[in-house]
């Protein structure tokens, strides 16, 4: 140890005696004597030097390894090399993606590598070794630095280690949402980087994880779980049982446990075998899912029998032939009313525009008690009131806005119209009073234009002179000799207004 204190005053900026005593020290078995002693500069030594010391720690000091990674300078040795030493123990070490099953040996040498990764500038050859530790700001390391693509044969310890971040916050008293999951979001939103084919792989020995994945799949695009749907019926169909297998494996209660939604993608998804499907919820015993499946397969009358035996729901029995619009799925319902006062209540309530309650009424047979028949017939009463009301009032409205829309059209094409000697004519563009014909046209549009630019102009009548038709000469006077002339020019103008027919020919063109 003293040989050793002193190295610093005998060998001062001295490379090679340096490196001469450390090898002294390294043969005589006393090389961590001198360790604390060796500079990294001034002067830096060879880098075989500094890797023997780090090989003198992987043997015998893994604690101080890891320390003396992180503090000294990098480039002073052969990071390579002491990375493929380190992983050669590494792989001699019990290891798993569990970090319940790895030794505290095997944890600092997976944190020795990631440290050497990350000071080497390779975050990706990093990111595996910090998913199975655990680090916290794995998710910021992958988005930093683009590791998606890494990320792709990591996606079972990436989901286990965000379940475990929830677990640990929901123990801390936060509120966990299972579907805000930082692991499924990101391997969700980078399909294009990691496959999808390539994580449903890796997830298969965890269906629970595996159906939460598909699940956010699914709500992003339906389309892309198109290959994977029958699959997705047998795991939905299974969530329950899933949840309590992955509680059982966690040895923890899962976080945010959500109810089965397979009637939402049963209805949503159009790429599931109905057959496949069928067979899993009738295995399992879901009414409603198969229900469902059944009427989607044409077969209501069985499903209508379901509803009716297996789940007495009136209600959901009125809805599921409401949706199917077939008259005789009406007819199949009000035979198994006859002999079910419930159901013939529940029809009287919520008949609607679908089915004559007289012929309901009529079905009920004499002596049949039905509980709180007098209250449904009251109630159809009621409504048939209440829809005749609506119907009177909508057509009194309807009334009104026809009357009050006819005086405005009346005003509008009755009223005047101000013209100035400015006023431009809207066919050829020039002023009114510049006109050969002397006739000018106002529509009910409020177009104005010269008569000579209208089709079929020569077929126009001359305006009298009004001195004439003053004399009774040329036209009859007053207010009835202005009406047979506008009566006149009408006639002859076959199209209507130029200006309109133009613009309704470049519309349709």
């Amino acid at each position: 140890m003293q040989a050793a204190h002193l190295c610093p005053k005998v060998c001062g900026q001295d490379t090679k005696r340096w490196e001469g005593w450390i090898f002294v020290f390294a043969q005589k078995h006393q090389l961590q004597a001198i360790i604390p002693y060796v500079p990294t500069e001034s002067p830096t030594l060879g880098h075989l030097v500094y890797e023997m010391v780090l090989a003198h720690f992987l043997a015998h000091d893994r604690h101080a390894l890891l320390q003396t990674i992180k503090s000294w300078p990098k480039g002073i040795y052969d990071i390579a090399a002491v990375i493929v030493a380190i992983q050669s123990e590494l792989d001699r070490s019990p290891s798993s993606s569990s970090m319940s099953a790895t030794t505290p040996d095997t944890v600092i040498l997976m944190e020795c590598l990631a440290e050497l990764y990350t000071i080497n500038r390779q975050p990706g050859k990093a990111l595996p070794y910090f998913l199975r530790l655990r680090r916290p700001n794995v998710f910021d390391l992958i988005r930093e630095n683009n590791l998606f693509t890494a990320v792709q044969d990591q996606a079972l310890l990436l989901v286990e280690f965000d379940h475990e971040l929830m677990e640990k916050r929901k123990k801390d008293g936060e509120d966990v949402d299972i579907a805000q999951s930082a692991a499924i979001t990101l391997l969700v939103d980078h399909i294009h980087s990691i496959p999808i084919g390539r994580v449903v792989q890796q997830l298969q020995s965890r269906p629970y994880y595996l159906y939460l994945y598909l699940d956010a799949l699914f709500h992003k695009d339906p389309h892309l779980t198109s290959a994977f749907a029958d699959d997705q019926v047998s795991l939905d169909s299974r969530l329950t049982d899933l949840e309590l297998v992955e509680m059982q494996f966690l040895g923890e209660t899962i976080c945010g446990v959500r109810a089965s939604s397979l009637v939402d993608f049963l209805r949503a998804s159009n790429y599931y075998s109905l057959e496949a499907a069928y067979d899993v919820c009738s295995e399992r015993d879901m009414v409603p899912e198969m229900v469902f499946l059944l009427g989607r397969m044409g077969n209501n009358k069985k499903a209508l029998n379901l509803i009716i035996e297996r789940l007495a729901d009136v209600n959901r029995a009125i809805d599921f032939a409401k949706e199917q619009h077939d008259d005789d799925l009406w007819e199949d319902l009000l035979k198994y009313s006859e002999t079910r006062p419930p159901f013939i209540r529940g029809l009287l309530e919520n008949v609607g525009a679908e089915i004559d309650p007289i012929r309901l009424i009529r079905r009920i047979k004499n002596g049949l008690e039905i509980p709180g028949l007098k209250g449904a017939l009251i109630k159809i009463l009621h409504d048939f009131n209440l829809q005749a009301s609506l119907l009177e009032g909508c057509q009194t409205i309807l009334e009104g806005d026809c009357a009050d829309l006819s005086r405005k059209l009346h005003k509008n094409q009755s009223s005047g119209f101000f013209l100035s000697a400015k006023t431009l004519c809207r066919v050829c563009g020039r002023p009114l009073q510049q006109s050969s014909h002397g006739l000018i046209l106002l529509f009910l549009c409020r177009h104005v234009v010269h008569a000579d630019c209208v089709n079929n102009c020569n077929a126009l009548p001359q305006q009298p002179d009004p001195t004439l038709v003053g004399m009774g000469i040329g036209g009859q006077p007053g207010l009835s000799g202005k009406i047979a002339f506008t009566a006149i020019v009408r006639a002859k103008i076959h199209q209507g207004c130029p200006v309109c027919v133009k613009r309704s020919e470049g519309e349709q063109a």
